[in-house]
């Protein structure tokens, strides 16, 4: 707790009586001071602050998300998918480090204690996931780090699970563009290309909508590309929401017992779908995808779903963020730079030209 904070709490508790307490001291037991104000104030508990980055808190506010809810009930309703919850989509990555995080635990005073890994550092690869509002899931495609797939790579693999290779072990354009060809022959499969527009949602990375052959792709099978705010993911993402985190709380179990089982062993590429497969079936739910869905606002459609308290950072920039703010429209922008409120839909591209494919929802 900083020192000028203490301070101020000490100084309270002090003139209201506390006379356990002395000014004189520099810093005062934390246990007392939370002890006192917990007792007082039932609504208050200790806890770690996360992090949030001076950027997402900017994009996070309510004119902002309003103005883009109010935009994305419209391409629904123009779409006539406002009540087809099988033709809304969310796709994104995530990432399975191959050793698993350390847990809380009670230690005697003044003696360490100890998670045993099998690294001191892990390899991430990357798995990219999509559901709809129904709670489907396409079959994911993970991405290890390599020049070439191994041949044991597939090894428990499930059935049209995808393996990749790429040189840091995430997403690229051409892997992106190979997941479109497994989305559309997906749609396909399940007779799912019924005539009826699909609406995919996902984030800007650069990945994602700086990827013109999966934005034609796109185009050519009637499947609509929607973007998020930039840096919203975290409220705004269906996968973000409930069915990531679910997704890492299974992944972190399965490490744990694939670490004790084999008493401290590396988890191998190998071996990846060992773990894979006890976390893909703990956190890809239908519960977790619907509930997802419903808790980010997308289906039903509902702005309010978003708890008011998601605004607070944003207090003091609750204006739409111009391009100079986000860098939307710097088409020169780094690899992690992000486009905001962009829907590429069949019929925007009359010809191959880069300045046509994308264009601003009105």
């Amino acid at each position: 707790m900083p020192k000028d904070i203490v301070t101020i709490i000490t100084s309270v508790i002090y003139f209201r009586g506390g006379r356990e307490f002395s000014l004189a001291q520099a810093r005062p037991k934390l246990f007392f001071i939370t002890a006192y104000l917990i007792a007082r104030h039932k609504d208050l508990v200790v806890k770690k602050a996360e992090n949030l980055s001076v950027t997402r808190a900017m994009s996070m506010n309510k004119v902002q998300i309003t103005d883009w809810f109010t935009k994305y009930k419209k391409m629904c309703t123009k779409l006539g998918i406002t009540d087809r919850p099988s033709h809304l989509w969310n796709v994104d990555e995530t990432g399975c480090q191959n050793i698993h995080k350390a847990d809380a635990v009670v230690g005697v005073v003044g003696k360490p204690s100890y998670n045993i890994t099998a690294l001191e550092r892990g390899e991430t690869s990357t798995a990219l996931i999509c559901i709809n509002a129904v709670g489907v899931a396409v079959p994911p495609m993970v991405i290890h780090k390599g020049k070439l797939i191994g041949k044991q790579w597939k090894n428990g693999a499930r059935r049209d699970v995808q393996v990749r290779a790429s040189e840091n072990g995430y997403i690229t354009k051409e892997l992106f563009s190979d997941f479109g060809k497994t989305f559309v022959e997906f749609l396909t499969t399940r007779g799912l290309m019924d005539g009826v527009p699909h609406l995919l949602i996902m984030d800007s990375h650069y990945s994602h909508l700086y990827n013109l052959e999966f934005l034609e792709m796109m185009k050519k099978n009637n499947i609509h590309v929607y973007a998020l705010p930039p840096h919203t993911s975290h409220w705004m993402q269906p996968l973000d929401r409930a069915v990531f985190r679910s997704f890492k709380q299974g992944w972190q179990l399965a490490m744990k017992e694939h670490t004790r089982n084999t008493a401290g062993r590396k988890v191998e590429k190998k071996d990846f779908f060992l773990v894979f497969n006890q976390a893909w079936d703990y956190g890809i739910t239908v519960d977790n995808a619907q509930g997802s869905f419903r808790g980010s606002g997308l289906f039903p459609i509902n702005p309010a779903a978003i708890p008011v308290s998601a605004f607070d950072p944003s207090e003091t920039s609750e204006r739409p963020m111009s391009a100079a703010d986000s860098g939307q429209l710097n088409t020169d922008a780094p690899e992690n730079e992000q486009l905001s409120n962009v829907v590429v839909s069949p019929g925007d591209i009359n010809q191959p030209s880069t300045s046509t494919s994308i264009t601003e929802v009105s």
